[in-house]
């Protein structure tokens, strides 16, 4: 009875104006049912569902593909929320704790993260092991080292660790943070980090050095080693944080020009890895070598070889000299 009362005015002022209706258009109730039995994989199906397409409810096309790249999108950030969560987890303190109570091990963890990371000839490097899913962790780390990291790479990467020197007008800061780098990029150098830090610090300035000892009441190298990298560290971190670097101009102070030019060249950097040369080393031995011969400093290109004489020996010939007798004139 409700539902007549309130329905029949519409009827009659529909039937009083026909006009003024709007025409329908014609849609096929199933659309929208069809297209879901119809979806390619289980993801285009399960986005069609959330959206709504069921019996008698329907899209458009181009609307039920934004939707479909709307939740592909949504599956991706899961996922890489996923890995950040677990790698930080790792990386943070009480990690083995972590990863036990979960019940996952933590080689397990660093194998699955690692063979997702793998891209061009390392993937296809990793699909082609024997029984790779097998192998354990510790037994894959020496096969991509073997494979990708030669023991020539390692000297060479090694040899700069060892050697290294910081640069004209640089900071501590930057210098701890460069040589950082270069100990990322060759995780299994083997050096001693005492004798590493060391170094570091027997060929700062002595401005840098007095900084140092400064900060430990007297003496840096007397500390122990997590003491003395939690200072450079924090020297990093206040300096970056605080941007005293800023404006800061560092790098190699070359002085002429002709030793700026070879150390520009491919010979000088296949030398420099070949005998672990540091730039800064070898720059000051160069400019001792210039100042002592008094080298231009600027022009150096203009200059050439002492010019020789060169005799063409094509050229000579035998001469040969006739004398003939002398004639005496006759008296008249």
């Amino acid at each position: 009875m409700w539902c007549g009362a309130h329905t029949a005015p519409f009827a009659s002022f529909s039937s009083r104006n026909p006009s003024s209706r709007r025409p329908k258009p014609q849609r096929n109730p199933h659309e929208g049912y069809s297209r879901l039995c119809g979806a390619e994989n289980t993801r285009e199906k399960r986005a069609l569902r959330r959206a709504g397409i069921r019996r008698g409810n329907s899209l458009p096309e181009g609307e039920i593909d934004a939707i479909v790249t709307a939740i592909e999108l949504d599956i991706i950030s899961i996922t890489i929320t996923i890995i950040f969560i677990i790698i930080t987890a790792i990386t943070t303190a009480g990690h083995r704790h972590r990863c036990s109570n979960l019940g996952i091990a933590m080689n397990e963890v660093r194998k699955k993260l690692f063979s997702i990371s793998l891209s061009g000839k390392a993937a296809h490097w990793y699909k082609l092991l024997d029984n790779g899913d097998s192998l354990e962790w510790d037994d894959i780390v020496p096969r991509f080292y073997s494979k990708f990291y030669p023991p020539s790479e390692i000297h060479k990467d090694r040899n700069r660790i060892y050697n290294f020197w910081p640069h004209d007008g640089e900071s501590i800061a930057q210098a701890w943070g460069r040589l950082k780098s270069l100990m990322l990029k060759c995780p299994i150098h083997e050096l001693p980090g005492n004798v590493i830090i060391d170094n570091f610090y027997a060929r700062l300035s002595f401005q840098d050095k007095t900084l140092l000892d400064t900060s430990c009441s007297g003496s840096f190298t007397r500390n122990k080693e997590e003491f003395k990298r939690d200072l450079l560290d924090r020297i990093q971190e206040n300096t970056e944080g605080w941007e005293n670097d800023k404006d800061r101009e560092s790098g190699i102070i070359y002085d002429y020009k002709c030793i700026e030019a070879f150390m520009d060249t491919d010979k000088f950097r296949n030398m420099s890895a070949t005998y672990g040369l540091d730039s800064q080393v070898a720059a000051n031995l160069y400019k001792a070598f210039a100042s002592h011969y008094e080298l231009p400093k600027k022009n150096f290109d203009k200059y050439h070889e002492p010019y020789k004489d060169k005799i063409d020996s094509s050229i000579n010939k035998c001469v040969v000299v006739e004398t003939a007798d002398r004639v005496i004139p006759e008296a008249y």
